[in-house]
């Protein structure tokens, strides 16, 4: 497989930088997007909070000491401490919170939500354009590999011919070139997004808590086990599979050979 690569022309591995750059865009909003979905959750719940009122949000009979959301504002500090030593919160993050409510509008939904579309758009958008790219590289490389493989069999003495079976030569020219075509499209679609979906997840879920991080290590490690696993025994079965197409390619090709020939 990896002799293959030799026919990658220099306008094919600039489409594969261009992948690489398009994944790392395409995983930029997959993760942002996760992040205004949570953003647009919040801003909903915030929103509500700030239209049911003060007493809403901290009790009745709470207007009596803060009438207003302006009067949270300026009593937040004191707000804050006071339901941390009750809850047993930080004190920061129920601050910010309280913040968040008292200035929360509907135009902070309409934010997210827009940002949230933008992202969607930003990630169909890299999809399409890798795919397009994948499959330019994946033809133009198969229509060379199949030129080459051509020419060689051409060459080929008669003697030379009669060691490899008309089945065999059949699979190579199409059933294996259509494998081959389908894998490099699969790959360059895939193998990049996967290792770099995992470590940009790594490095949010550290930013957020070093000890979150180690049982998702701990899962990418046992998935690309049991991806390693499920190869070592698919591999034996997937040569069982070539030499089954060639029989069948040997019984079904032109000359019909499996079946009596019906002479008129």
């Amino acid at each position: 497989m990896l002799r293959l690569l030799r026919y990658l022309k220099k306008r094919d591995y600039a489409l594969i930088v261009g992948i690489i750059a398009l994944t790392i865009l395409q995983v930029y909003c997959m993760m942002t997007l996760m992040d205004y979905i949570q953003g647009i959750t919040q801003a909903i719940t915030y929103v509500n909070y700030h239209m049911q009122g003060v007493e809403g949000l901290f009790g009745p009979g709470s207007s009596v000491l803060y009438p207003d959301w302006d009067a949270v504002k300026n009593n937040v500090d004191a707000l804050a401490l006071m339901m941390a030593a009750s809850n047993g919160q930080d004190v920061e993050t129920i601050k910010g919170i309280l913040l968040s409510i008292v200035n929360a509008s509907s135009a902070d939904i309409w934010w997210n939500a827009g940002m949230m579309i933008l992202m969607a758009l930003g990630l169909i958008s890299c999809q399409g354009v890798i795919s397009i790219m994948s499959a330019s590289i994946a033809s133009s490389m198969a229509t060379r590999v199949r030129t080459e493989l051509n020419n060689k069999i051409s060459s080929f003495s008669l003697a030379e011919i009669n060691k490899f079976s008309t089945e065999s030569l059949v699979t190579r020219t199409t059933n294996d070139l259509q494998q081959f075509q389908f894998s490099l499209l699969w790959t360059f679609r895939m193998f990049f997004t996967a290792p770099t979906t995992a470590i940009w997840a790594i490095v949010k879920i550290n930013a957020v808590s070093w000890k979150l991080m180690l049982p998702t290590i701990l899962g990418i490690l046992l998935l690309v086990i049991g991806m390693a696993v499920l190869l070592i025994f698919v591999m034996p079965k997937f040569k069982v599979t070539q030499r089954l197409i060639d029989r069948l390619n040997g019984i079904t090709r032109e000359s019909l050979s499996g079946i009596r020939v019906v002479h008129a």
